[in-house]
């Protein structure tokens, strides 16, 4: 077994090119009120760190004085996730770690409560919330199906521990209901759907519906409903601790709901607006409708912090600007090496790739395997209103960004969208992960323009398969479907002992071959058609190290393999596994394929691998983690930061001949602090003319800092 690094490896030089991605992260709660006679109030979460930061932050809106305040405190958490109004008081569900908050609006004050659940491996999502009739809340978790319920007037949790079964145990409490003396949990996880039923005193758990994991079971105040896996639907009426089966005509004033929020009638509610962002100001403007002239707003402003995500995928246009995507819902980032126009265009997506064709630009992503379409020929739009503009949803028409698809359903759960490559006939295939509840994954297709999606029939093919990477050969004409091993207990079956190549016929819409080009290798990573009919992948051992290998297309003839301690491409384990997350894997320029490797210093090693006899040559080192890679114009990019970067000092060295064109040692470049830790919450601590948002190098020695003129700014009318 090869090792690939002996010796010292230059330091490669990313540039950052644009803008970054930045965005804020802010969600306006329900409006509520203590009572009938009491005014209305509004509570905004916002974060002045970036995403995965524990630290989320408040502020309440006064529509009677039109005014919005900061309140003065911050729960560890990393997110506000189920808001709840019951008897005048608005309760919240934190994410990682689960915690609960109360906002009493009759004193305008917000109280951390603390974790509602304990043991050695509490869930770290309190996901699901419902009040009694005496004002105890049920609590269900995430990530883990903890229960507990919260007593305001003892202000004590009661914790029950674990309530799922076998395959729901680590999923979630999905819904949730109680009433005097039962709590009613709907679980969801990796085994079949249950609805349970748990006394409040004795703890007693009786099951009372099971479905296999592609049905629903749905819970709400003594109403459950019960999907099986074709659909057929089941009503049951809850109570007492058991459920029993009801027609649809019998709900009719048995049916009682569990929304007890204290007040009645809806009130007015803010429209938040991030149009600061566009000036490098990382505010949240407040737009607070006035109550005696219905249209006419006052304004506040929230100082938050910026959030930004490292960037995922890459994809050159047609015009020369690069597109980049990243998850964590961050925008779609238009890079122009140039410097003529940048853009920011959010896509409301969690991002996992993106390409390009003509004008337009193809997003994939989460939640529920997603696929958009960003027309770069026209204005961008916002699903959000503002006053004098109203919102235009994803899926309509008009739409730019415009939601085309998404695929759970038609592809039985998939959850992310991966591997777009565009193909000879015209149209977008991606590949549909299934993720959390479900195995395996779907091949699926748009036409050009987004009017029609395919998802593909592969008739048991992909069973027991997750997928590994997708390219394109001949020209398109062709897809290479690298998958590992991945066991599918909801399905009949035993699983492979090695990783499959499938080869898929554009034009026959069918697959054409399988190859299983490394014995005994249960994942196959990247993949890349090299020379006509042949292609260089790589294979991931459990240990990490990596198997390259030449396939012959044609034959299926592995005519030679290479084998290195490094990890080529990225890992194969892990919910969020190659190929949502990887370093890329492409043939360059040069006929040579580029890839990442991992770096014992950290950060990512950049080779080149031979196709004639799979020598590997190591360009440098960068030091960001899961770097896709980019040729175009004659430039590499790549992703890794914020940014999208472009090397400066790329061109390597050849074989033999180490000096000539060998990137020069070059000190590494600042971690943008706009990536890590606090966010700044001005412009001033962000911009310089040339690097703006963080970018600028630390200075040397400690010196005065002078006042941020005007040209100190950077100028982001154009994002």
């Amino acid at each position: 077994m090869e090792k690939l690094v002996e010796g010292e490896v230059p330091v490669l030089e990313a540039e950052p090119i644009g803008l970054p991605s930045a965005y804020l992260i802010r969600r306006a709660l329900p409006t509520g009120r203590a009572n009938d006679q009491s005014p209305w109030r509004q509570v905004i979460y916002f974060k002045k760190d970036q995403r995965k930061v524990h630290k989320s932050y408040f502020a309440s809106v006064d529509f009677e004085k039109g005014t919005v305040r900061e309140l003065p405190i911050c729960v560890p958490s990393l997110e506000a996730w189920k808001p709840l109004w019951a008897d005048g008081k608005l309760w919240i569900g934190m994410n990682v770690p689960a915690r609960l908050a109360v906002y009493d609006p009759a004193t305008d004050k917000l109280t951390d409560l603390g974790a509602p659940f304990d043991g050695e491996k509490p869930a770290p999502t309190l996901y699901s919330m419902a009040a009694a009739p005496d004002g105890v809340l049920a609590l269900g978790g995430g990530s883990g199906t903890d229960l507990a319920t919260y007593d305001p007037k003892t202000g004590r949790f009661t914790h029950y521990g674990k309530v799922g079964g076998a395959g729901t145990e680590a999923g979630y409490v999905y819904y949730v209901s109680i009433d005097s003396t039962h709590i009613y949990c709907a679980l969801r996880g990796t085994g079949p759907t249950e609805l349970v039923s748990i006394h409040r005193e004795t703890r007693e758990r009786k099951a009372l519906a099971s479905r296999p994991a592609d049905g629903w079971i749905s819970v709400n105040g003594n109403l459950s409903e019960v999907i099986d896996e074709n659909k057929n639907k089941v009503y049951m009426l809850l109570g007492n601790g058991n459920a029993e089966e009801i027609t649809a005509d019998q709900r009719k004033g048995r049916v009682q709901s569990d929304e007890r929020p204290g007040f009645t009638g809806k009130g007015p509610e803010v429209i938040l607006d991030d149009s600061p962002l566009a000036k490098g100001e990382a505010r949240i403007r407040v737009f607070i409708p006035e109550n005696e002239s219905p249209g006419k707003y006052r304004e506040g402003m929230i100082a938050a912090g910026f959030a930004s995500e490292a960037i995922l995928d890459l994809a050159a246009l047609e015009d020369g600007r690069i597109a980049g995507v990243g998850r964590g819902y961050g925008p779609m980032i238009i890079a122009d090496p140039l410097g003529r126009r940048h853009e920011l265009v959010s896509v409301k997506t969690s991002c996992y790739s993106v390409a390009s064709r003509g004008k337009s630009i193809y997003v994939a992503g989460y939640p529920g395997a997603r696929l958009l379409i960003y027309d770069t020929s026209r204005a961008p739009t916002s699903v959000d209103a503002l006053p004098g503009r109203p919102g235009i949803p994803m899926e309509s028409p008009e739409a730019n960004p415009r939601l085309v698809a998404s695929l759970m359903k038609s592809t039985d759960g998939a959850h992310l969208g991966l591997c777009l490559t565009p193909a000879s006939d015209g149209r977008i295939y991606l590949i549909a992960r299934r993720h959390r509840y479900f195995y395996g994954f779907a091949l699926a297709s748009c036409d050009g323009e987004g009017r029609e999606t395919r998802v593909f029939d592969d008739q048991g093919a992909f069973n027991h398969f997750q997928v590994g990477w997708m390219s394109a050969a001949d020209q398109g004409d062709t897809l290479l479907i690298a998958t590992r091993v991945q066991h599918n207990k909801q399905l009949p079956g035993e699983a492979a002992e090695e990783g499959a190549l499938f080869l898929y016929d554009v034009k026959a819409r069918k697959i054409v071959a399988k190859h299983t080009p490394l014995p005994k290798v249960k994942a196959l990573l990247g993949i890349v058609a090299t020379v006509a009919g042949e292609a260089v992948g790589v294979g991931q051992l459990d240990d990490g190290s990596s198997v390259l290998y030449r396939l012959n297309l044609k034959t299926g003839k592995t005519e030679q393999t290479r084998s290195f301690k490094e990890t080529f491409c990225g890992t194969f384990k892990g919910d969020l596994a190659v190929p949502a997350r990887s370093n890329g894997f492409v043939l360059g320029p040069d006929g040579k394929v580029w890839t990442g490797a991992t770096d014992e210093q950290g950060g990512v090693l950049f080779v080149q691998v031979d196709p004639k006899d799979l020598s590997c040559h190591v360009v440098g080192r960068l030091h960001d983690q899961y770097t896709r890679i980019l040729f175009s114009g004659g430039e590499l990019y790549t992703t890794g930061s914020s940014y999208v970067q472009r090397i400066k000092n790329w061109k390597a060295s050849r074989p033999g001949d180490p000096k000539k064109d060998a990137p020069q040692p070059a000190s590494p470049p600042p971690n943008p602090r706009v990536r890590h830790g606090r966010s700044p919450s001005s412009v001033e601590e962000y911009a310089t003319p040339s690097q703006p948002f963080g970018l600028r190098p630390r200075p040397r020695r400690r010196r005065r800092r002078r006042p941020p003129s005007l040209r100190d700014r950077a100028d982001f009318s154009q994002a």
